[in-house]
């Protein structure tokens, strides 16, 4: 419209030609311990923030994949077909070979084993090809493994340099840094262990609590002191006799004011 109030009008109609398609970029051979999950649950909104998936022009995309077998058992291999399309239509996909890696079990402490000591060393087993191991430690309590490994070692031992907490169950998992020669072979740079747990063993704590003195006390007399015995450990027990004079005896000694 001009400014004598001429109009004209057309009709333009715009068409995308040749849009490009997403980019999946997965690895072509996973290895995946034993016990782990099996199935990759991701939606393409989590391999986006990954970094795994995008798309030069920010479409919305649907990932899905289709296992060449049903039946997934340790020691077995296995390839995974990937497919992921845009709502253009356009679509990508790749193959990945996984191998679900034979049941591994650690030296010390046993996988699943309670009342462990607090200052128990880890040990797990070598691995054909490993040049180092990387050690990860964690509460079960929490959302993920840590980023970061506890230790970088060339030995398969670990012994902690502060005592673990008492009543806790930990988790654990070793990667396996191979060599130059292994890592052509099998082309991959690391092979996970399975994640293995154990739980610390429990301590009883006794407390004296309420300790109850008379105000005055002179030399020659009898006096009554009254104290109540409390456990704020983690562990229950059963007061015997001999305990109670145990801790009768300490506060007794306890009480005893050295002369000048």
């Amino acid at each position: 419209m001009d400014a004598a109030g001429n109009i004209a009008s057309v009709m333009q109609t715009l068409t995308f030609s040749n849009p490009q398609p997403p980019v999946l970029q997965l690895p072509t051979r996973l290895l995946l311990p034993c016990g782990d999950p099996i199935d990759d649950l991701r939606s393409s909104q989590e391999l986006v923030e990954d970094g795994l998936l995008s798309h030069p022009c920010n479409r919305s995309m649907n990932v899905s994949y289709l296992d060449s077998i049903e039946q997934k058992l340790c020691g077995k291999s296995f390839t995974r077909y990937w497919s992921v399309i845009d709502d253009c239509g356009n679509s990508v996909g790749i193959q990945q070979a996984i191998k679900i890696l034979e049941l591994q079990m650690p030296d010390q402490p046993q996988d699943g084993q309670v009342n462990v000591d607090l200052n128990k060393m880890l040990k797990w087993p070598h691995y054909p090809g490993a040049v180092e191991s990387r050690l990860y430690i964690w509460l079960e309590n929490d959302l993920a493994r840590p980023s970061m490994p506890n230790l970088a070692t060339t030995s398969l031992t670990y012994q902690p340099s502060t005592p673990y907490t008492p009543n806790t169950r930990y988790l654990w998992q070793v990667e396996y840094i191979l060599s130059s020669e292994s890592d052509n072979l099998l082309n991959v740079t690391n092979v996970p262990s399975p994640i293995w747990g154990f739980e610390t063993r429990t301590y009883a704590d006794f407390s004296a609590s309420m300790v109850i003195v008379p105000v005055e006390a002179f030399s020659g007399q009898d006096l009554t002191v009254s104290w109540q015995v409390e456990n704020i450990g983690s562990r229950e027990v059963q007061y015997q006799p001999g305990m109670m004079r145990f801790i009768y005896l300490l506060v007794r000694i306890l009480m005893v004011v050295p002369e000048d």
